[in-house]
């Protein structure tokens, strides 16, 4: 008995995920024997109706113990890849072999660098940085209080120029105007 109607919730989910509408559905086969021939029937016919598939199975069968973890060895497929493959991978991957030389190599150069004198003080020069670390703290703290002072200074002589800037426009305004009346005055007269 389905009392919380948990198969329903499953056979629904199980028709959205299969992309299939209700008109077309029919109640699922009872037995569990009956499902899974229901689902033998469709996977056949999906695979006789789809080419890809069947080109993958053929591509995939002369490979299918080689690409099981559980079976593969390094021995068995020294065994069974041919020639041709082996060529193949090797070509495929020649570059990517071709940089990885280059690059032991230049490790292999650069290892007295790393077996230095100097990296093996490393935890010496540690202990002597701590109070360094502390200090280079506190200067960051500074520089920013600093910093905040400068911009806060800076803004100040901004509006200060500005201010005075629009005063000098103001009476500048004002004189030329008061030259202009003189000159009017002046012709006036003459």
């Amino acid at each position: 008995m389905d009392t919380y109607g948990f198969d329903t919730r499953l056979r629904h989910l199980e028709r959205i995920v299969a992309g299939e509408s209700s008109s077309n559905l029919v109640d699922p086969p009872t037995s569990l024997l009956q499902q899974s021939q229901t689902l033998n029937k469709a996977l056949q016919t999906l695979y006789k109706n789809n080419t890809f598939l069947q080109d993958f199975e053929q591509k995939y069968e002369p490979y299918h113990i080689l690409l099981n973890p559980a079976q593969s060895t390094l021995e068995m497929e020294r065994e069974l890849l041919q020639p041709e493959t082996k060529l193949e991978l090797v070509m495929a991957t020649y570059d990517d072999m071709d940089q990885l030389a280059r690059t032991l190599q230049q490790v292999k150069e650069l290892e007295h660098v790393v077996n230095s004198k100097d990296y093996q003080s490393v935890e010496q020069l540690g202990s002597e940085l701590a109070p360094l670390e502390v200090q280079h703290g506190e200067q960051a703290t500074q520089l920013a209080e600093t910093t905040n002072r400068i911009c806060t200074a800076m803004d100040q002589y901004n509006k200060t120029i500005h201010t005075l800037s629009e005063i000098f426009i103001a009476w500048d305004d004002l004189l030329s105007n008061m030259e202009q009346q003189i000159s009017v005055i002046e012709n006036s007269v003459q």
